[in-house]
Formats: C-alpha cells, sequence, structure tokens
C-alpha cells in the first residue's frame, strides 16, 4: 500500500494505491485556515514545504481506516525530501513543519504498527498528486479535469483544517 502526495501553494493532492493501482484520491484546497495557521499567503512559493508536510498529515488522517488497527508497512511517496524526513523521522526545523511533525507522531501514538517506509519519487513521476494539488492553481484552473485513471476511483472528502483539525 502507498500514498503519493504532493502539494502547490493552492492546495494538497494524494493517491491511495493498493498493489500499485489507486483505490482512493484526496484534492484538498488550502483555505483561509490553513493560511492563517502557517503565516502564508496564497500562491506563496514560500510555504511550499509547509504544504507537503501538511499533505502528508491530511492523506494519513483521511486514509486512517486502511493503517491504523494493522500490521503492515505503507510507503509514503513525495517529490520533496523535506516532507520524507519530517514523515520518517517526526521532526523537522522550526515553524510550520515542526508543527505537522509533531500532529503526525501524535496520529501514530494510535497506530498498532508504526507504518511508514518513505520513497523519493522525481516530481516529473509524480503526476496524479501533482495534479490533483493544482485544482484550484489560477495557473490551471480554467482547464483542469480529473485525470482519467482517476474517474470510477472515489475521492476521500476531508474535513476543514481549522483549530478543531489539529491536537496542537
Amino acid at each position: 500500500t502507498a500514498i503519493c502526495s504532493d502539494a502547490s501553494s493552492y492546495g494538497l493532492g494524494a493517491v491511495l494505491l493498493v498493489h500499485g493501482a489507486p483505490t482512493r484520491y484526496m484534492c484538498s484546497d488550502l483555505t483561509h485556515h490553513d493560511y492563517a495557521r502557517y503565516g502564508f499567503q496564497p500562491g506563496d512559493g514560500a510555504g511550499q514545504q509547509v504544504w507537503e508536510c501538511l499533505a502528508i498529515l491530511v492523506a494519513l488522517r483521511a486514509w486512517k481506516d486502511v493503517w491504523q488497527n494493522c500490521r503492515f508497512s505503507i510507503i509514503i511517496r513525495s517529490d520533496n525530501i523535506t516532507a520524507l524526513v519530517m514523515a520518517l523521522r517526526l521532526k523537522s526545523p522550526a515553524g510550520g513543519a515542526k508543527r505537522i511533525a509533531k500532529e503526525l507522531a501524535l496520529d501514530l501514538t494510535y497506530a498498532s504498527w508504526i507504518p511508514l517506509i518513505v520513497e523519493h519519487i522525481p516530481g516529473i513521476s509524480n503526476v496524479l498528486a501533482d495534479k490533483l494539488s493544482r485544482r484550484r492553481d489560477p495557473a490551471h484552473a480554467d482547464g483542469w479535469q480529473l485525470p482519467p485513471v482517476l474517474q470510477d476511483v472515489p475521492q476521500t472528502q476531508v474535513p476543514v483544517r481549522n483549530e478543531a483539525y489539529y491536537f496542537i
């Protein structure tokens, strides 16, 4: 089982793969709650590391029914080294990514098994998650379409990430 995630400065995207086939996906816009919590503006590239980390946290929370009570590993795939190191070590330098690492660490305390293996994939290969993260990107908004391979795959709706979404 693998989770491929990506982020843009407008949204988060992830695909849950089982035996290499997509079984669920999520496409979550960044909102004023996200920008306020982490101190960035829409379209600000300075928040990229934080959004990449947030994409992993949101995907793991969205699909915790898959990993929380089972003893198997989930491969976290991303094109962002900072996010992968955060997921693997559950720590990050000061700032928004560190807050997300703490949240992820708390989530994993409820797991019967620490399920994380990380794998870096080149950005050009992260096509599905990248496309999902760019749904609200002004550069792509007029022609954005769900990738055909995901047409019959269920979309996971994620809750609003307001203060109630977080432990700390």
